[in-house]
C-alpha cells in the first residue's frame, strides 16, 4: 500500500514538471523512463534511478520556481524513507538543504547539507562529494553576500573564519575536473574578497570563474556573465570605470536573453542591488535608484528574502539622500519586517532546542511538585485546626461585618470571572486563527496542487475524439477542474491568509490580486490609499473577506475585463469601493442570493453601510467606522 502511495505521488510529480516546462529536452523521455522504473519491483536499482531523476529535475528547475522547489524537495524526502538505496537519504539531503539556501535559512541548509558531506567523504565517493561540498561553499557564500553591506562588529571576523573553508573546497573542486563546480568556488572567493574590500584578489578569481567556462556560456549563464559583470565592478571599485562598465554592459545585455534556469533573472537582482550600492557609496543617490529599478523585476521574480532585506535598505538609504521623505519612510518600514521575519527564523531554529531543556526541566520540577505536595498536605491539617479556632473567634464580631466582607469577595469573584471570560474568548479566537491557518495551509498546498496535477494530467493526454460532442465534454471537464482549482485557492484565503495576520489588509490584498491575476481571467488593480496602515483583526478579516466575495463574484459571473479595488479613509471612516466593467447583475433576483446576504450580514456586524452602482458593470462601496 505505501508502494502506491508513492508511485502515485511520483507520478503527480512527474506531470507537474512535465507541465511547467522545468527540463526543456528528453521530457518525453524521462516521462517514459520514470514510468517503466516506477512499475518494477523494488530494488536498489530502481532506487537510485528514480532517486537521480528527482535529483535531477530539482536541480534542472528555474531559479525562481520555489513552488515546484519545494515540492521535488518534499517527494524526494518522503521517497528517502522507503527506498533502499543507501544514497537517498543523503541526496535528499543535498536538495532539502539547496531549498532551504535559496530561502534565507543558512544553518538549516548547512547542517542538511554537511550529513551528506560526511556521508560522501567517508565512503570516497569523489563526484557526490565534491556536489555537497559546492552546495557547503553556496550556502556560505550566500551567508557572505546576505552580510556583505553590514557594518557589524563581528562581520570581518566571521568572513576570516569562511577562508579556509572556501580555499579547500576549491581545491577538492578542482580534483573532479567539473567545470560548473570549479567556476563556482571561484564566484565565492570572489565574493568573499569583496567583501573584506580587497579588489584586486576578488578580480582575479571572478575572471578565473569566467575563464573556467567560457566555451559554454549558455550551459554555465550566471558562472560565465557573473564573472563578467563582477570583474567590471570590482574595476569600478579600483577607479578604472571606463573598462569596468564596458564589461558590466555585455552582462546587462546577456540579462534581456531568456534561459531555461532563469538565472538572468537573477543575474539582474545582484547587478542593480551591487550597482546601486555602488553609486550610494559615491554620492550619487540619482544613479543608484536607476539601477535599484533596473534590477527589481529580477528581484521580484526570484522571491529571494535576502535581496528584499537588501533592496529595501538600498532603497531606503537613496530616497532618503534625495529627500523623499515618504517613500524613504515606506521602504523603512519594509525593512523592519524583513529584520523581524529574519528574528523569527531564528528564534524557530533554536526552539527544538528549547523544547528539549524544557522537557528536562519539567521532569525535575515534577520530582519536586511531588515532595512539595506531602509538605503541603501535613501544613494544611495543622493550618484546618489553627483555623478552626480562629474562626469561632471570629463568629462574635458580628452578623453586619461578616456580611460585608462577603460581598466584596463576591464582587471580586465576579471581577476574576469577567477577567477569565475575556482571557478565555481572546484564547478561543487565537485557537481558531491558528486552526484557520492550519486549514488553508492545508488546502494551499496540498489539495490545490494535487487539483493542478490532474488537470495537467488531462491535458497532457490529448486523446483523438470520435465526435464533436466528446471533445465538448472533455474540455469541460478540463475547464471545471480549473475552476476548482481556483475555487480552492479562495477558499484557503477566504480562511485566513498569513499576511492578513502579520502584515494588514493592505499587503494581504496586494497579494491576493496577484493571485487573482495569474489566472489569466479578469484583470484586476489595486489603488491603496493606506499604505502601512493597520486596523482592529475584526475590521481587517471582515473587509477582506467582502473582498473575496466580491471578486469571486466577478471571476465567476461578471464576464468583466478588468476591476478595480480602491481602499481609502476620510473622517475616521474606511471605504472599500470594487468595480468592474462587466455584465453587471439582476437587481431583483441576485441582489437577494446568498453572496450578497453574507456580505450584508458581514457589513452590519462591522455597523457600516454598502450602496450598489449597476451601469456600465458592477461597483460596490462599503464604508465602515474606525
Amino acid at each position: 500500500m505505501a508502494n502506491l502511495k508513492i508511485q502515485k505521488y511520483l507520478w503527480l510529480i512527474l506531470f507537474f514538471c512535465i507541465s511547467r516546462h522545468s527540463i526543456a529536452q528528453n521530457s518525453d523521455s524521462l516521462k517514459h523512463v520514470l514510468m517503466q522504473i516506477v512499475k518494477s519491483k523494488q530494488s536498489v536499482a530502481r532506487d537510485s534511478n528514480i532517486t537521480n531523476i528527482l535529483f535531477e529535475l530539482f536541480t534542472s528547475t528555474n531559479i525562481s520556481d520555489l513552488g515546484q522547489q519545494k515540492l521535488l524537495a518534499d517527494s524526494l524526502n518522503s521517497f528517502s524513507v522507503g527506498s533502499i538505496w543507501e544514497q537517498t537519504k543523503y541526496k535528499s539531503n543535498m536538495v532539502m538543504g539547496r531549498y532551504l539556501q535559496r530561502m534565507g535559512r543558512y544553518a538549516e541548509a548547512f547542517e542538511e547539507i554537511n550529513k551528506a558531506v560526511v556521508f560522501y567523504k567517508k565512503n570516497g565517493n569523489t563526484q557526490e562529494y565534491a556536489q555537497a561540498i559546492n552546495l557547503i561553499s553556496a550556502t556560505i557564500l550566500n551567508d557572505v553576500f546576505d552580510d556583505s553591506f553590514g557594518e557589524g562588529k563581528n562581520n570581518q571576523d566571521i568572513l576570516k573564519s569562511y577562508l579556509s573553508i572556501l580555499q579547500t573546497n576549491l581545491e577538492i573542486a578542482k580534483k573532479s575536473k567539473n567545470p560548473f563546480l570549479i567556476s563556482n568556488q571561484e564566484v565565492g572567493l570572489g565574493l568573499y574578497y569583496f567583501s573584506i574590500k580587497q579588489y584586486n584578489n576578488s578580480y582575479l578569481h571572478y575572471r578565473n570563474a569566467f575563464l573556467t567556462v567560457k566555451n559554454e556560456p549558455v550551459k554555465y549563464f550566471y558562472q560565465y556573465y557573473g564573472g563578467i559583470w563582477a570583474q567590471g565592478l570590482n574595476l569600478l571599485y579600483l577607479n578604472k570605470p571606463e573598462q569596468g562598465f564596458k564589461l558590466i554592459e555585455i552582462a546587462k545585455n546577456a540579462c534581456k536573453t531568456k534561459t531555461e534556469s532563469g538565472y538572468e533573472h537573477y543575474l539582474k537582482a545582484v547587478i542593480g542591488l551591487f550597482l546601486g550600492n555602488y553609486y550610494l557609496k559615491i554620492k550619487n543617490p540619482e544613479k543608484a535608484l536607476k539601477e535599484l529599478n533596473y534590477g527589481l523585476n529580477g528581484k521580484n521574480i526570484i522571491n529571494n528574502p535576502v535581496f528584499d532585506r537588501h533592496y529595501f535598505l538600498a532603497f531606503y538609504n537613496a530616497y532618503k539622500a534625495v529627500n523623499n521623505s515618504k517613500l524613504a519612510l515606506y521602504y523603512f518600514e519594509k525593512l523592519q519586517e524583513t529584520v523581524a521575519q529574519k528574528e523569527y527564523q531564528k528564534f524557530k531554529n533554536q526552539y527544538s532546542e528549547y523544547q528539549q531543556k524544557y522537557e528536562d526541566e519539567r521532569q525535575k520540577n515534577t520530582i519536586k511538585s511531588l515532595e512539595n505536595e506531602k509538605l503541603q498536605k501535613e501544613n494544611e491539617k495543622n493550618n484546618l485546626l489553627r483555623n478552626v479556632l480562629i474562626l469561632g473567634l471570629l463568629a462574635g464580631i458580628g452578623f453586619l461585618i461578616f456580611n460585608f466582607k462577603k460581598n466584596q469577595e463576591l464582587k471580586a469573584k465576579n471581577a476574576e470571572l469577567i477577567s477569565k471570560n475575556n482571557e478565555i474568548e481572546q484564547a478561543l479566537f487565537k485557537g481558531q486563527t491558528i486552526e484557520r491557518k492550519r486549514v488553508a495551509e492545508e488546502l494551499h498546498d496540498n489539495l490545490s496542487a494535487k487539483i493542478s496535477g490532474i488537470r495537467m494530467r488531462l491535458e497532457a493526454i490529448k486523446p483523438n475524439f470520435n465526435t464533436e460532442k466528446e471533445e465538448r465534454i472533455y474540455n469541460s471537464s478540463v475547464n471545471a477542474i480549473a475552476e476548482v482549482y481556483t475555487d480552492v485557492r479562495l477558499i484557503s484565503h477566504n480562511l485566513l491568509p498569513a499576511e492578513l495576520e502579520t502584515k494588514g489588509l493592505s499587503f494581504a490584498t496586494e497579494h491576493f490580486i496577484i493571485e487573482l491575476n495569474s489566472a489569466g481571467k479578469t484583470q484586476f488593480s489595486f489603488e491603496n490609499e493606506v499604505i502601512q496602515k493597520r486596523y482592529s483583526n475584526k475590521i481587517e478579516y471582515e473587509l477582506f473577506s467582502i473582498i473575496l466575495e466580491l471578486s469571486n463574484n466577478i471571476m465567476k459571473h461578471s464576464k468583466a475585463e478588468n476591476a478595480t479595488i480602491n481602499l481609502s479613509e476620510n473622517n475616521s471612516k474606511l471605504m472599500l469601493t470594487v468595480a468592474d466593467n462587466g455584465v453587471g447583475i439582476d437587481n431583483e433576483i441576485t441582489l437577494k442570493g446568498m453572496g450578497f446576504k453574507n456580505l450584508q450580514s458581514r457589513i452590519d456586524a462591522l455597523k457600516g453601510k454598502i450602496n450598489y452602482e449597476n451601469t456600465g458593470g458592477l461597483k460596490v462601496e462599503v464604508v465602515v467606522p474606525v
